[in-house]
């Protein structure tokens, strides 16, 4: 939080800078401003009272947003924001009225844009939680959706299609991971590449300010019993009694145990996969931090496949609120399709049965919202990724095949 408030100061420092700094000097020196945009005075003789009005506007609210409280500052922000917006446009249309040539028509442009910028990540900040710690909202499952696409488009995380060599696993496999995590996430695409299925325990993290934290985590204290330490993910193949933790190991056992032959693609290089993951993904809550959550009596099933931007949103979900689920993969190819389209119908591609209410959809909209109603019992920490710290990190954090 503090790191945030830093941040949010120093923008609005800079917007204040750059609005009053500019119209100090357009109201001290109008004359001057105006031979800098290339307007003629003769010209143009109204211009230094016009350039003084606007420059009183722009001293009046740099010092109204500087001395305002935090309850009205949004509003202050909102109003820049328009005001800057307003600015650009009549630039825009001076130029092309032949007002100004093309480089003095930038040159006012950028004034405003100059200002715009920081006012727009101020008010971004300042919005977080209404936007990104309500999982009902329209911005929060639009842009949820846009960047789980994207995400997995940059980074090459298939996991869309069925191998046609993939071989069953007699008994659904066990894996501790949280959604949100980049070793985990090629874990999942690989089980989805396999056709298996998977009783997932989710281990999301309880904060970003230091690494391997219990906390009051549902199922991290269990896997490092299990696994002698804190390191994700975490599988178990009660087919066959191995156990491991390092992603890249339990890819390699899965495509031999299971892949029928099939040669693993190439994912995206770990770093690109990363900046992808904490540039697009912008809530600590699409998959990263833990929600307190009531603990269902029977695990929930879910049908959906690691490619499909959808499946996401609802595993980022389950994830956070730190639900058992048996997730059945399902991508294009498998051999759950048919029991997808007879339990949920034909235009299906995800789905999720609650055995504890009786709970059925397809929408991962009404999904997302069901889980977090019936199951969230405490509210969201205020986290977002500026508060990111390697406090408690190890040599493993970042270089090893797993991440904690």
């Amino acid at each position: 939080m503090r790191g945030q408030v830093g941040y949010l100061a120093a923008l609005i420092a800079a917007m204040c800078a750059v609005r009053g700094g500019l119209a100090a000097y357009g109201y001290l020196y109008p004359d001057q401003l105006m031979d800098s945009l290339g307007a003629s005075i003769a010209s143009n003789p109204q211009m230094p009272y016009i350039v003084r009005v606007w420059a009183i506007r722009d001293v009046v609210l740099a010092l109204l947003v500087v001395l305002a409280r935090p309850q009205t500052i949004r509003g202050l922000l909102i109003a820049c924001i328009a005001i800057d917006a307003t600015d650009i446009v009549s630039a825009h249309l001076a130029g092309a009225a032949g007002l100004f040539d093309a480089s003095d028509t930038w040159h006012l442009k950028l004034t405003a844009i100059a200002a715009l910028v920081p006012e727009s990540i101020a008010l971004a900040i300042l919005s977080w939680r209404d936007v990104f710690h309500r999982p009902s909202g329209a911005i929060y499952f639009g842009w949820h959706w846009l960047s789980s696409y994207l995400l997995t488009y940059w980074t090459r995380q298939r996991g869309a299609w069925v191998q046609p060599t993939a071989i069953p696993a007699a008994q659904p496999l066990v894996l501790y991971e949280y959604n949100g995590c980049p070793f985990c996430q090629r874990v999942r695409a690989v089980i989805t590449d396999l056709d298996l299925d998977v009783q997932i325990y989710p281990t999301p993290r309880v904060t970003i300010r230091a690494y391997a934290q219990l906390g009051d985590s549902r199922y991290r204290p269990v896997a490092k019993e299990k696994s002698g330490q804190l390191m994700f993910p975490y599988m178990e193949d009660p087919n066959t009694g191995v156990r491991m933790s390092d992603s890249s190991a339990i890819i390699a056992y899965l495509m031999q145990t299971y892949g029928g032959g099939a040669s693993v693609r190439r994912f995206s290089s770990l770093p690109i996969s990363t900046l992808m993951l904490r540039s697009l993904r912008l809530s600590m809550y699409f998959g990263v931090l833990r929600v307190p959550s009531r603990l269902p009596q029977k695990p929930l099933m879910f049908y959906g496949a690691q490619g499909n931007a959808g499946a996401i949103v609802v595993f980022d979900a389950l994830t956070c609120l730190e639900l058992p689920y048996q997730w059945r993969s399902c991508a294009r190819g498998s051999r759950k399709r048919a029991d997808l389209a007879e339990q949920f119908g034909t235009a299906a591609v995800l789905g999720l049965i609650d055995p504890n209410t009786g709970f059925v959809s397809a929408s991962p909209s009404a999904i997302v919202r069901y889980l977090y109603a019936t199951y969230q019992c405490g509210r969201m920490a205020d986290e977002t990724i500026l508060g990111y710290s390697t406090d408690g990190a190890t040599a493993q954090h970042g270089t090893s095949s797993s991440q904690v």
